[in-house]
C-alpha cells in the first residue's frame, strides 16, 4: 500500500516537471511557432488548417478517407481483402504535417505529444456509433521499445482510456517477433511480414474473452499490422474488434 502511495506520488511529480519543461501551449508541435493553451490539440491556427481531417467520406470497412468522386464505398484494399478486424476509424489522412506531428512523437522522444494526440483519437470515438470494453495497444518489439525508451501507441492507449474511461490492457497482446520496417514492402509483403507477429497472452485471453475491443495505433496504410492483431484477438475469442488509428495514408505500391 505504501509502495503504491510512493509510485503515485512520483509519477504526480513527474508529469508536473514534464508540463514545466515542455508546456503543451508554449510552442506548435508541428512548426514549433509560439501558441498559447487555446491552441487545439497542441497545433498553431496555420498547421490545424492544413490537417486532413477524416470528415469526409472513408471507407466503410477500414475508414481510410476516400475520394468525394468516388463511386464506392470501400477503398482499394478492402475491395481485394478480407479483414479480421470489425470497422476502422481514422482521425486525419498521412499528409505533410500528420506525418510531421508522428514523426515529432515517435522519433523525437516527445512522449508528452501523447496527452494532445488522446484527445485527437477522443473527439475522434465521440462521432462514431461504436461501443467497446477495453483498449489494446498495438505493441512494438522489446528491441525497438529499449531503443526508443516507449510504446506510442501504448501512451495513445493510455490516454484515450483516461478520456474515455474505458481500461486499456497494455499487456494482454504482445509482440511476438522481431518484423522488418513495413514502409518499402509490398501489400502481400506486408501481410506475410505481419504473420504470426503477434500472441494474446494466457492471462489476456481469460480477461480479452467475449469482450469488445479497439485496437489502436498511430497509423494505418494496408492495415496489415492491425488486421494480424485483429487476427489473434478473434481466435482468443473477443467479440468486435474495432481500429482506431490517428492517420491514414494512400498506398501506392502494387
Amino acid at each position: 500500500m505504501e509502495q503504491n502511495i510512493k509510485c503515485s506520488v512520483l509519477e504526480k511529480v513527474k508529469k508536473h516537471f514534464m508540463e514545466i519543461l515542455y508546456p503543451a501551449y508554449l510552442y506548435c508541435f508541428c512548426c514549433e511557432s509560439v501558441i498559447d493553451k487555446s491552441r487545439v490539440y497542441g497545433l498553431c491556427d496555420n498547421c490545424i488548417t492544413r490537417f486532413r481531417w477524416a470528415t469526409g467520406r472513408t471507407c466503410d470497412k477500414c475508414g481510410k478517407p476516400l475520394s468525394e468522386n468516388s463511386i464506392r464505398n470501400l477503398c482499394d484494399d478492402c475491395i481485394e481483402r478480407s479483414r479480421f478486424f470489425d470497422r476502422g476509424f481514422t482521425c486525419t489522412g498521412y499528409g505533410l504535417y500528420e506525418r510531421r506531428l508522428i514523426s515529432e512523437f515517435k522519433k523525437k522522444g516527445k512522449s508528452y505529444m501523447a496527452q494532445a494526440i488522446g484527445r485527437i483519437l477522443h473527439d475522434r470515438i465521440v462521432i462514431t456509433n461504436i461501443s467497446f470494453d477495453v483498449i489494446i495497444p498495438i505493441p512494438i518489439h522489446g528491441k525497438k521499445l529499449k531503443t526508443r525508451g516507449y510504446d506510442q501507441a501504448v501512451l495513445m492507449a493510455l490516454e484515450l482510456s483516461k478520456l474515455t474511461g474505458v481500461a486499456a490492457d497494455i499487456n494482454a497482446v504482445k509482440r511476438s517477433k522481431m518484423t522488418e520496417p513495413n514502409k518499402k514492402l509490398g501489400a502481400e509483403q506486408r501481410a506475410e511480414n505481419m504473420r504470426g507477429a503477434f500472441v494474446v497472452t494466457e492471462s489476456g485471453k481469460i480477461r480479452l474473452r467475449g469482450k469488445d475491443i479497439l485496437i489502436v495505433d498511430d497509423i494505418y496504410t494496408t492495415g496489415a499490422t492491425v488486421d494480424a492483431c485483429a487476427e489473434v484477438l478473434k481466435k482468443a475469442g473477443v467479440g468486435k474488434v474495432y481500429v482506431l488509428t490517428l492517420a491514414s495514408g494512400t498506398y501506392s505500391f502494387k
